[in-house]
């Protein structure tokens, strides 16, 4: 997995991770935020997202 930041697009923050799921398929999730919002506020819960989604990809 790979994070990405990006400052400041229209007044936002960008946080981007990008994974491959069973050597086959490239998951990216790119999330926005508040420009006041750091990112070590930020990764954690990227991360917790990322999480919660991992099981839609079982049995892919």
């Amino acid at each position: 997995m790979k994070q990405g930041w990006s400052c400041c697009y229209d007044g936002l923050r960008v946080l981007s991770t990008t994974g491959v799921v069973d050597h086959r398929y490239v998951v990216v999730v790119l999330t926005e935020h508040d420009r006041s919002t750091g990112y070590a506020q930020v990764a954690p819960l990227v991360t917790e997202l990322v999480a919660a989604l991992t099981p839609l990809f079982a049995g892919v």
